[in-house]
C-alpha cells in the first residue's frame, strides 16, 4: 500500500463533513458473546440507584422559548428536568432488555500496509439482525495481547478508510501498539478499498442504537483478536464522541474516553436552537441531526408524538445527564469554541456534570474540523491513551 500521508487524509475528511487472532475469511459463530454479564449487572444495578432519586439538572438550564408561541408550553415540558426518574427508568429498562451481540462475524477484505506493518479487515456482521460492517486494524509486530481502541467515527456517511488513516496517522506509534475496532453504525457502509459492507438505510438510529452496534463490535474484537479485556478506550470525534460517551457509561468495559467535539446534552442551549429552528422549518448541519428531525422534531410539532417521548428520546442521547450518576469513565474532551457544527457548550456541560470524571481541552479558534489540527489535540490525544491504556 502507498505510504499514507495526513495531508490528503485531511483534505478528504475535509469534504466528506462539508457535505455534512481473526486473519481468515470465513464465518465466526459469536452469537453466544456478550459483555462479562457479572461487570454489565452491576453497572445496570448502580445506573438504577442513581436513576431512583438521581438529579439531572444541571447549572444554568434554561428553556429557550421556539418561534411558535402555541410550541411554548409543551417545549418547556421537554426541557424541564426537574424529577424525571420516571423518564431514567423507562430508559434504563430499554438498555437492560437489549443484547447487542455481533452475529455472522465475516472477514470480506483484508488489506496489509507496509509503513507501518498491520493488516485491516473490513468484516460484515450483524446486531438484532441488522445487517452492517466494520474495519479492524492490527498491527503485525506487536506481540501478546493488545490494547483495544474502539473507535467511533464522525459524520453520518460511515467507515472508511480516509477516516481511518487520518486517525491513524494522528495516533502515531501508539497504532503500532493498539488493536482498533472501528464499526460502521447502522444504516451505514463500511468501506475498504474497493470493497463495501452496506447496511439497510432506514434503520438508523443515532447516539442510541449507534451504542449497540459499538459494543457488538467491541465484544467480537475481544472474543476474535488478540485483544486485552483490561484495557479498552473509547475514542470519538463529532458523532461519534456522543457515541463513545455513551457507550462508556453503559460498557463497563471501556475504561477511558477520548472525546472530540462530540454531542454531550441534546438540553443544551445550541441543541435547543437548533430544533426550535427545526420547527420553524430550517437545517442544521448536525450530525445525525436528519433522522432526529425525522424521528423526533418535526413528528412533536405535529402533535404526533408527546413530550415525554420527545424528552425521552433526547435524554438517551445526552450522555452529560447520565455522567450525573458518577459513572462516566475517566474523559479528556477537547473541543473548538469557534466550532460552529458542535457548539462548545456540548463539552461544558459534560465537564459540569462529571467534573472529577471528565476535563476539557479548549482548541483556542479552532473549528469542527480544524479542532484536528490544533495544538490542544496534539498535547492531549497520545498522552492521555497511553497513560489509560498503560503504554
Amino acid at each position: 500500500m502507498k505510504t499514507r500521508h495526513i495531508l490528503s487524509c485531511a483534505l478528504l475528511l475535509g469534504a466528506v463533513l462539508a457535505l455534512t487472532g481473526c486473519g481468515d475469511t470465513g464465518t465466526d459463530p459469536v452469537a453466544r458473546l456478550a459483555p462479562d454479564a457479572d461487570a454489565s449487572t452491576a453497572r445496570d444495578a448502580a445506573l438504577r440507584d442513581w436513576a431512583a432519586s438521581g438529579s439531572i439538572v444541571l447549572p444554568g438550564d434554561t428553556a429557550i422559548a421556539p418561534l411558535d408561541p402555541a410550541l411554548k408550553s409543551r417545549w418547556d415540558s421537554v426541557v424541564d428536568l426537574s424529577n424525571r426518574q420516571a423518564d431514567l427508568a423507562a430508559i434504563l429498562a430499554d438498555w437492560s432488555s437489549r443484547s447487542p451481540r455481533p452475529e455472522g462475524w465475516t472477514v470480506v477484505d483484508s488489506l496489509v500496509d507496509t509503513a507501518p506493518s498491520a493488516v485491516t479487515q473490513l468484516v460484515r456482521f450483524s446486531v438484532d439482525g441488522v445487517p452492517q460492517g466494520a474495519l479492524v486494524r492490527r498491527p503485525l509486530k506487536a506481540m501478546g495481547k493488545l490494547p483495544v481502541v474502539l473507535f467511533c467515527h464522525p459524520s453520518d456517511d460511515g467507515m472508511g478508510t480516509f477516516y481511518l488513516d487520518f486517525f491513524v496517522s494522528a495516533l502515531g506509534d501508539l497504532a503500532d501498539q493498539v488493536l482498533i475496532v472501528a464499526p460502521a453504525f447502522r444504516g451505514e457502509t463500511a468501506s475498504l478499498g474497493t470493497n463495501s459492507v452496506i447496511s439497510p438505510t432506514l434503520s438508523q438510529s443515532p447516539w442510541d442504537r449507534d451504542v449497540d452496534d459499538a459494543m457488538a463490535a467491541l465484544t467480537a474484537g475481544l472474543s476474535l483478536y488478540p485483544a486485552d479485556a483490561s484495557r479498552i478506550a473509547a475514542l470519538g470525534y463529532s458523532r461519534g464522541g456522543g457515541v463513545a460517551l455513551l457507550a462508556s457509561l453503559r460498557d463497563p468495559r471501556i475504561g477511558s474516553v477520548f472525546d472530540i467535539s462530540g454531542p454531550a446534552d441534546l438540553f443544551a442551549p445550541s441543541f435547543q436552537r437548533v430544533a426550535i429552528g427545526l420547527f420553524a422549518g430550517g437545517t442544521s448541519t448536525l450530525p445525525g441531526i436528519k433522522v432526529l428531525d425525522t424521528l423526533l422534531i418535526k413528528p412533536f410539532a405535529s402533535g404526533k408524538i408527546s413530550a415525554d417521548s420527545l424528552r425521552r428520546g433526547m435524554l438517551r442521547r445526552s450522555p452529560a445527564r447520565w455522567a450525573r450518576s458518577g459513572l462516566l469513565a475517566p474523559t479528556q474532551a477537547v473541543h473548538g469554541d469557534a466550532d460552529s457544527t458542535v457548539n462548545i457548550d456540548q463539552s461544558y456541560a459534560l465537564v459540569a456534570a462529571a467534573p472529577t470524571r471528565a476535563s476539557l481541552a479548549v482548541a483556542s479558534g479552532s473549528s469542527h474540523l480544524s479542532v484536528m489540527f490544533s495544538q490542544s489535540l496534539s498535547a492531549n490525544l497520545v498522552p492521555f491513551l497511553k497513560a489509560r491504556l498503560g503504554l
